[in-house]
């Protein structure tokens, strides 16, 4: 879809848009107490905080990290 995002139209695009933006909110009410645990230091914003996480997948708790699993499963 990627390839053909510039033949999208207006309305499919803002679904997308929000789409995505509902993806990030529910990843971060997964995994709030892991990101405040193990990326405290990371200044939040461009994905920042995620990276953190998916680089100490092996510390996530269950529901965080099978959040994260579903969420790369949906690409």
């Amino acid at each position: 879809m990627k390839e053909h995002e510039n033949e999208l139209s207006p309305g499919c695009k803002e679904n997308i848009v929000k789409l995505k933006q509902k993806k990030v909110r529910d990843v971060a009410e997964a995994c709030k107490a892991d990101a405040a645990r193990l990326c405290k230091d990371t200044q939040p914003g461009q994905g920042r905080v995620l990276r953190c996480l998916k680089q100490q997948e092996d510390k996530l708790s269950p529901p965080c990290k099978e959040h994260l699993a579903s969420q790369r499963d949906r690409r």
